[in-house]
Order: C-alpha cells, then structure tokens, then sequence
C-alpha cells in the first residue's frame, strides 16, 4: 500500500563475543520495498564479519529464515496512519 524511503534506524544484534551480554547498536537504513523490508548496515561494529554474524546477513548460509508480519500490524500502516492523522484524513 505504501512505500517509504529509506529510513535510518538502529538494529541490536546478539554479542557473540559475549553470550547473554547485551546486544550491540548497529546502524542501519531500513528499506521498505513493496512489502520486503531491508535491513543495511551503515558501519558494522569492530571485531564483526560476516563470518561472526552468520545468519544475520543474508548469504551467509545455505538457508535464510523470514519473518512476516500482517499490513494492519506493521510499522508502515502505524506511521502511514499518523502521517494521515497529520493531515485530518
């Protein structure tokens, strides 16, 4: 219904140098694409490659895991109906 441009975001990744510890902020822009969202890293953390960050980056493994979400749940119908709120629609 709607495509976004894309938006500068931070993604939290698990440590692999430290199991358990807190996740690390990776910067990104999210890309919204007709229903496919991606995620780009602007800079990736010192110490990270994609051999550290496996399955989190795409290509990495013979296998890739999706997650979906319904239109109605997702961020783009909650920011498209805010902007429409702006505007009295």
């Amino acid at each position: 219904m709607h495509n976004q441009s894309p938006t500068p975001v931070m993604k939290f990744a698990p440590n692999p140098f430290v199991p358990g510890g807190t996740p690390i902020a990776i910067p990104t822009y999210r890309f919204y694409l007709d229903g496919l969202i991606a995620h780009v890293h602007r800079a990736t953390p010192l110490g990270y490659s994609v051999e550290v960050l496996g399955n989190l980056i795409l290509g990495a493994e013979d296998s890739i895991v999706l997650s979906t979400v319904t239109f109605e749940t997702s961020i783009q119908a909650l920011d498209l109906g805010e902007a429409m709120g702006q505007f009295g629609a």
